[in-house]
């Protein structure tokens, strides 16, 4: 039985029963099937004006204008026109997808992500635009903040998204009538954050962002929920930042001027010392002051180890409050976090690079002192590298 009640569902009718192409005149060309009534056919097309020019009952050959609103080879022509940009058409027909809305059970994923999207433009309008302004079927969204931004409507099939996280967010924050003016704030300080300095964006603009606009809106809603604002708790994070990083940078500086005697102590130990076959006060006097000045260098980088260690404390103080406090915008802060970590990590091995240098000048001060003695030095220096390495571990206790 053919059809009658629309001309959308006579032509999806036609093109599914028989194989059609588009001929000069933009109609559909093909032949009709054997067990169809040719006339029936024609007076059906004739009924809404959808007849063409080729009418063969013989060889059954005809040619049907599809309704041009309506029927469409693909999505992308779909797309074109702005005013099913902003709305859902009551009914369409895409032919490389053979699907008819909204009578067809079974929808291609695509469709859902246009149903999705045009949504998510209704909704942003509806619920946060100062204004939307029409022009013909057309729509530009309007943002008034210090500057003005603008939206249009302009999107095609490759900006289409169809997320579920997006259903939930509108459903959940969009649609939402629950801190409905404190949300909009929210909504648009994030989009003019995000397109900073811009005046006029497209809708795609927007898709493609889609995922950052909803973790930066979530999170900063979910900050105004515990009382808190997104904004600020960022500024704590920054300020936090470059004092703790201002306090590590300081563990060694705080120590440069007494690490410019580490290469002096050196000189001075490998020049002033003599050789004289035996152990002379001169000598003996020259490796005391070596060795005073090792045992106070290795004192004052402990010190500056036991500081670096409560900054690593409050440091992890810091994150577990963090990540206590604000839990849902945690992970945002972890790269600043992470820095300050490695920056310890950093000061912590140039304090042990300078503690083995100490170490090391010590050991030579100690094998001139022998070799300038006269003394054997394969039997000395075992009982000389104990002899430091007690003083080592004293000093650690």
């Amino acid at each position: 039985m053919i059809p009658t009640h629309d001309n959308l569902s006579l032509a999806v009718f036609l093109y599914r029963r028989s194989s059609y192409s588009l001929n000069a005149d933009g109609n559909w060309e093909g032949i009709l099937p054997e067990d169809m009534s040719f006339t029936e056919v024609m007076d059906a097309l004739d009924r809404y004006d959808m007849r063409g020019m080729i009418c063969d009952e013989q060889s059954r050959k005809f040619d049907f204008a599809a309704p041009p609103s309506r029927f469409f080879i693909s999505i992308e022509e779909f797309l074109q026109s702005p005013n099913r940009r902003v709305s859902i058409p009551d009914g369409f027909y895409i032919a490389d997808l053979d699907y008819c809305h909204p009578t067809d059970e079974k929808c291609p994923e695509v469709i859902k992500n246009y149903i999705l999207t045009v949504r998510f433009f209704e909704m942003v309008g509806k619920n946060f635009a100062d204004d939307i302004r029409p022009l013909g079927g057309d729509k530009t969204l309007v943002f008034l903040s210090d500057r003005k931004l603008e939206i249009t409507s302009e999107f095609c099939e490759k900006d289409l998204i169809g997320a579920p996280r997006l259903d939930d967010f509108i459903q959940d924050f969009v649609t939402s009538n629950v801190h409905t003016q404190q949300k909009r704030t929210i909504f648009n300080s994030v989009l003019f954050n995000i397109f900073d300095r811009k005046t006029e964006v497209k809708f795609s603009d927007l898709l493609a962002i889609t995922d950052s606009l909803i973790e930066q809106v979530n999170a900063s809603y979910q900050l105004y929920v515990s009382e808190f604002s997104f904004q600020k708790v960022k500024a704590e994070v920054e300020r936090e930042k470059l004092e703790f990083t201002t306090r590590l940078n300081k563990i060694f500086s705080d120590i440069q001027n007494q690490l410019l005697a580490i290469p002096a102590a050196m000189i001075l130990v490998g020049g002033q010392m003599k050789q004289v076959n035996a152990f002379s006060l001169s000598n003996i006097l020259i490796w005391l002051g070596s060795l005073v000045f090792s045992i106070l260098m290795l004192l004052l980088i402990r010190n500056q180890r036991n500081t670096l260690a409560a900054i690593k404390n409050e440091i992890d103080h810091q994150w577990e409050l963090i990540g206590g406090s604000h839990q849902a915008v945690s992970g945002l802060f972890e790269k600043s976090y992470t820095f300050i970590a490695n920056r310890h990590t950093h000061q912590q091995t140039l304090l042990t690079i300078v503690s083995g240098l100490v170490i090391l000048g010590l050991i030579l001060s100690t094998v001139l002192l022998a070799w300038y003695s006269g003394v054997e030095l394969d039997s000395w220096l075992s009982k000389a590298s104990a002899c430091i390495q007690s003083i080592v571990e004293a000093l650690r206790l």
